[in-house]
């Protein structure tokens, strides 16, 4: 509307009237305009006014906002977050909006502006909604978990985590989640850690810490689970979808398993792969978002020196009741890679190789 009416220099008076229009609309309409746009356009809808601004704020809007994506998942913005290596160490946060954008983050968060990219490449890093949480470990004064998002350049250091600190010595592993629980309208991190006990006597040899962070009440909670038996959890693997983080990592038993954290019940635990991906040949895994779910993709090399690819997707009417239903598989002679993950059907991306999940091309 706004575009048509600048294109006629006669029609400055209308367009002013217009504009007061809509910005006299009653804010449960104008909600309902706002939570059908990107989160890239709602955060400069944002500067355009301080009603619009204070609208957005509200923890009804961004349940609101984050109910409407889940009714339109196949229109659903995924992001992918890449930090290039060695050559152009720059962060890029690639959004799939059909055209797969893509913005490239020269700045580190305010504060920390002096470290080195190269040396986030040895931290932790979550991704939710466009925003991103770090670990940092590599400086000890800015040690700490901290939520950074890009577009805006703001950042914010964390209270600090309630789990022990231990050298990487002693640490078996540690896992990392961000994401938003829409039935709480809140933002919450996960942090796990798995102390590597050398003391045989030690009761709980097996023992986890987990703490979970809400942005709404900004603080910690501390829960410990005992007997848990994964033995390595994979970097960079962590999923959140609705209320659940999942990684991907091994049991004790060298079976490749995906980790959860249910943050609703506060339930820690394991799901076995399906045969072909848990054996013992080690094959490459990773696991994306897929609707209100996570798919899990597995490679590996056969017989005849090609690779083949499996997709599964995760399925359950509660929890501890999973199963996995094969999508697709496929065979790739020429091309070798590993997944990055799933995009809105539209422009190819350069230096990427993409199959059409319906059409196996």
């Amino acid at each position: 509307m706004s575009m048509a009416l600048l294109d006629n220099p006669l029609s400055n008076t209308l367009m002013v009237k217009k504009e007061l229009k809509l910005y006299k609309l009653h804010k449960d309409i104008l909600a309902q305009i706002l939570v059908r746009l990107p989160v890239k356009y709602i955060l400069r809808c944002m500067c355009i006014q301080n009603s619009w601004y204070n609208l957005i704020r509200t923890p009804t809007f961004i349940t609101l906002h984050l109910n409407h994506q889940k009714s339109s998942t196949h229109k659903r913005t995924t992001y992918h977050l890449f930090l290039n290596l060695p050559d152009d160490l720059k962060l890029a946060l690639r959004f799939d909006d059909v055209q797969c954008e893509e913005l490239l983050v020269e700045n580190l968060p305010p504060g920390l502006s002096h470290l080195n990219w190269y040396e986030l490449t040895h931290d932790w890093h979550a991704l939710s909604h466009g925003l991103i949480c770090l670990k940092l470990m590599c400086s000890s004064s800015l040690r700490g978990i901290y939520l950074w998002n890009p577009l805006i350049q703001k950042s914010k250091l964390l209270q600090q985590s309630p789990l022990p600190m231990y050298s990487a010595k002693n640490t078996m592993w540690e896992a990392l989640a961000f994401g938003f629980v829409p039935g709480l309208g809140d933002y919450v991190v996960v942090h796990i850690l798995k102390p590597d006990w050398f003391d045989e006597l030690e009761p709980h040899p097996h023992s986890v810490f987990i703490g979970v962070y809400s942005l709404n009440t900004n603080s910690w909670k501390k829960i410990t689970i005992n007997n848990f038996l994964v033995h390595r959890i994979e970097r960079a693997s962590d999923v959140f979808i609705n209320d659940t983080a999942f990684w991907v990592g091994r049991n004790f038993d060298k079976d490749t398993i995906v980790m959860y954290f249910d943050t609703k019940t506060d339930t820690l635990g394991e799901i076995l792969l399906p045969e072909w991906a848990s054996s013992s040949v080690y094959p490459d895994i990773r696991i994306v978002p897929y609707g209100q779910s996570i798919a899990c993709f597995a490679k590996r090399r056969n017989s005849q020196n090609s690779d083949d690819w499996n997709m599964w997707v995760l399925e359950g009417n509660s929890i501890n009741e999973f199963s996995w239903k094969t999508r697709t598989s496929c065979t790739s002679e020429e091309v070798r890679g590993s997944i990055v993950g799933i995009k809105c059907k539209g422009p190819f991306v350069e230096s990427l190789v993409f199959l059409d999940i319906e059409e196996k091309n």
